[in-house]
């Protein structure tokens, strides 16, 4: 259950990165 929820956190943090540089 808390991995799914790592994981499901990661990947938000990542595009919010991604969409933060452009």
């Amino acid at each position: 259950m808390v991995e799914d929820i790592k994981e499901k956190v990661s990947s938000e943090m990542e595009r919010f990165f991604h969409e933060n540089e452009e």
